[in-house]
């Protein structure tokens, strides 16, 4: 894979992606008042993040990657932190997938992902996780939206 950069201002450089396969940014609910319910979150869209790798689908799991930093570094879990990190994520990802786990449409980070993404005019899919076959599929919206927290 190689990559386009650009000067950006005075300051930065922004690289993007031009070869390779798509990537793309795996949106699910975090936050919870209870530590337990954030630990099973965080160890299912990791288990789907590697299940979707062994299927040659890159994907960037914001989860996954920030659920360690919140307690070793003592940083907040919550959307109104992160916004920044994965508002840069969402644009250099090409499609979105969202796992609808039980709070995906009350996240108020799903929900801000969903609609930066929207705007951006980028695709958004809903899978789900069937642990009984240790399987990724893909749903509906529809599917998706009967949920139930």
């Amino acid at each position: 894979m190689t990559k386009d950069c650009t000067k950006m201002g005075s300051k930065s450089t922004k690289c993007v992606h031009t070869g390779g396969k798509e990537i793309i940014y795996l949106a699910t609910p975090y936050t919870h008042k209870r530590r337990d319910v954030e630990q099973r979150r965080f160890e299912r869209v990791t288990i789907v993040s590697g299940l979707l790798i062994k299927k040659g689908i890159i994907n960037f799991s914001p989860i996954t990657q920030s659920h360690e930093q919140n307690r070793l570094v003592d940083l907040p879990g919550h959307w109104d932190f992160w916004q920044f990190v994965d508002t840069e994520f969402l644009h250099r990802c090409d499609e979105m997938y969202v796992l609808a786990d039980p709070g995906w449409q009350e996240s108020a980070g799903v929900t801000a992902e969903i609609e930066i993404m929207k705007k951006l005019g980028k695709s958004i899919k809903f899978i789900k996780y069937v642990e009984a076959d240790d399987e990724v599929v893909f749903i509906t919206e529809s599917e998706a939206r009967r949920v139930k927290i």
